[in-house]
């Protein structure tokens, strides 16, 4: 059963948005330019299907389809549009954000870092910025991010939250048996 965790940034601007939570995570598309994070796109994994979180841009607040897909808008000032695309048998552990506030309520997400159970991305957007930044880490011990929301305004994302759900630990029939035998022909040799 997946859990919804509070998001981080500013969550009383822009246009709310809910991917909800799905089986996993298979691919983040991040766009960002010198202010930080202004796009990021989701795919999920739901049994053998690959799904693309809710469509909305949030200029016409209207449903959309193709490349415009996803959440906030990429900017026309120098963008860098990137992916993190995850191997079949990987989950994210941990999004860590870093966020810059303005005042008490508008803030916008600067970066991200993805921890997986595999490995440690690069970092995606903007990694120096002069006036400050907090470190937020998103995710729970023991689980893994299955799914994200957040608030997104033109060419910035406000705010980001993630889905948790406990890590399926749980090897198929085969994968049990090819285990048991690989220890017996072990102990024989």
């Amino acid at each position: 059963m997946s859990m919804k965790m509070g998001s981080t940034g500013g969550h009383q601007v822009g246009v709310a948005w809910d991917d909800g939570a799905h089986e996993n995570v298979t691919k983040i598309q991040i766009s960002h330019d010198l202010l930080g994070v202004n796009f990021i796109k989701f795919e999920y994994l739901d049994g053998a299907e690959i799904v693309t979180g809710e469509q909305y841009l949030t200029e016409s607040d209207t449903c959309l389809t193709g490349d415009e897909y996803g959440h906030g808008k990429i900017s026309d000032k120098s963008p860098i549009t990137e992916e993190f695309e995850l191997e079949p048998d990987e989950y994210i552990t941990e999004a860590e954000t870093y966020v810059n506030f303005i005042g008490n309520a508008i803030g916008h997400v600067l970066m991200f870092i993805f921890k997986t159970n595999k490995r440690t991305s690069k970092a995606y957007g903007l990694d120096q910025f002069p006036y400050g930044r907090t470190k937020m880490v998103l995710g729970e011990k023991n689980k893994k991010i299955v799914g994200f929301h957040g608030n997104s305004g033109d060419h910035i994302l406000h705010a980001i939250g993630v889905y948790v759900s406990p890590i399926n630990k749980t090897k198929t029939f085969k994968q049990g048996v090819s285990k048991v035998l690989h220890k017996i022909k072990n102990k024989l040799i």
